[in-house]
């Protein structure tokens, strides 16, 4: 897909380098040190791989806006490369893509975009393990009065997201019956223009969930303290949870819990009944309804395989910093928000997707639908989310297929807008590290602000490659 242009004039090229990359707490910079260090002497003797990549992209678009149309090319050329190490206790993997977009009679910037990946693990022994991760996202354009409803487009000159987390975590048994784990996060955020902030959560679990006892308990306390150059939170969970297993395959449960904040209408205390059965190794149904302060909370989730069939649902309540999604997206398997922030202001998210998948002989079609409201006290306005997209794929030879998906996507804010997207796409392997790519896409925006509002058609080839 091509990011959505619709830009105003704009011919002065600015590139502003990454000058903030950057000044990072002293804490964070003292343990990342030693962290490296102990990697860099496992490395040394590590498996290592590296790989080349490049990606150029053709694109003609016709877009039209409220206030202007416009026909035209886009020329995108991606190099990158992949660094993994492995080694007998420590693991680190690196991904940096450069994009470089050129447009032609169209009225939108040029622009470079860099975005670098930086993962490693390190196993000190078998019940204790340690991470680092870093990602910096730096676009430089020269765009000038830019109108525009992607948030992949940027409306100044320069754009720059910087995440840092490192962690630990210790897990053993205390008895037969009983285990535990302990584990320790610090992290650290900068976007450009907005404050910067870091975080620390310390957690503890204890549970004889190993038991094969009738009845079994977990415990869990959290507390995740954040900061910013003004303004300080703390959110502090107590958790304890009872289960009820009537056989091997179902169970009931009873959750209790207090969860506490500087904000005070999130001050709320937690209790939850449910149940989850699980018939085979492969499905499991859970699901649960309770209180969350005065209103009623729910939680479901469910992964049923069949040979031909699979289906899969979740819905959760979590009240978090809303810069914790900046953390935790890549690993919990939700779809990433569209508005990206550093804030640390308390929030309640409510979030959920479904999907039915059916296989055929060399198809398959895919059913979904996801739901976010992020809701805070102290501004009053929720933020909701919903959608749902039909894909389907067939494969027509070992080396091709044939794509076809249809998306649409509801959002209400402070603007209330709708996106219609339809796409059909061809790939065809040409060697075992190259592939070729020729797509069609159909988008439009809807809007209460009708200078938002666009139509675009865009066709295009993709040609990409592993060295």
């Amino acid at each position: 897909m091509v990011p959505t242009g619709m830009m105003k004039a704009s011919c002065k090229h600015q590139m502003i380098g990454s000058h903030q990359f950057l000044n990072l707490s002293k804490w964070i910079f003292f343990i990342s040190s030693i962290l490296c260090l102990i990697l860099a002497s496992q490395l040394a003797f590590a498996e290592s791989t590296v790989t080349p990549t490049f990606e150029i992209k053709e694109v003609f678009v016709d877009n039209d806006t409220d206030t202007f149309s416009e026909t035209g090319l886009i020329t995108q050329i991606s190099p990158g490369v992949i660094i993994k190490s492995n080694g007998a206790k420590a693991d680190f993997s690196m991904s940096y893509i450069l994009d470089v977009t050129r447009s032609h009679d169209l009225e939108r910037s040029d622009r470079e975009s860099h975005r670098l990946d930086l993962t490693s693990e390190y196993r000190h022994q078998p019940e204790w393990t340690s991470y680092a991760r870093a990602q910096n996202r730096l676009t430089n354009g020269d765009i000038d009065g830019v109108q525009s409803t992607n948030p992949d487009i940027i409306d100044e000159n320069s754009e720059q997201l910087f995440t840092f987390d490192i962690g630990t975590t210790y897990a053993a048994r205390l008895s037969r019956e009983i285990q535990y784990s302990a584990g320790l996060q610090l992290d650290y955020a900068d976007q450009q223009d907005s404050d910067s902030s870091s975080g620390q959560e310390v957690a503890f679990t204890l549970d004889n969930y190993i038991s094969e006892n009738i009845l079994t308990w977990g415990g869990l306390v959290q507390s995740r303290f954040s900061e910013s150059d003004d303004d300080s939170e703390r959110i502090d969970v107590l958790q304890v949870t009872f289960n009820y297993n009537y056989d091997q395959t179902l169970s009931s449960y009873v959750e209790l819990g207090r969860i506490q904040t500087d904000s005070s209408d999130l001050d709320e205390n937690r209790a939850l009944v449910g149940f989850r059965w699980s018939p085979t190794r492969q499905s499991f149904v859970s699901a649960g309804i309770g209180r969350l302060g005065d209103d009623e909370t729910y939680e479901f989730g469910a992964s049923i395989t069949r040979a031909r069939s699979q289906f899969t649902a979740r819905y959760s309540e979590t009240i978090e910093a809303v810069r914790d999604q900046l953390f935790d997206e890549q690993d919990d398997g939700f779809s990433e928000s569209t508005q990206t922030s550093t804030s640390i202001e308390p929030i309640l998210r409510k979030r959920g997707d479904i999907a039915a998948t059916f296989f055929g002989v060399r198809s398959a079609i895919t059913f979904s639908a996801f739901y976010e409201n992020e809701s805070n006290p102290d501004i009053g306005d929720d933020q909701k989310t919903t959608g749902g997209e039909v894909e389907y794929n067939r494969q027509l030879s070992p080396r091709s297929s044939l794509s076809l998906s249809a998306l649409t996507q509801e959002t209400e804010f402070t603007e209330d807008g709708t996106l219609d997207e339809y796409t059909v796409s061809y790939q065809k392997s040409t060697s075992a590290k190259a592939e070729f790519e020729v797509f069609a896409s159909y988008e439009t925006f809807d809007s209460t602000d009708d200078t938002d509002e666009y139509d675009q058609t865009s066709v295009g080839a993709v040609y990409r490659i592993a060295f």
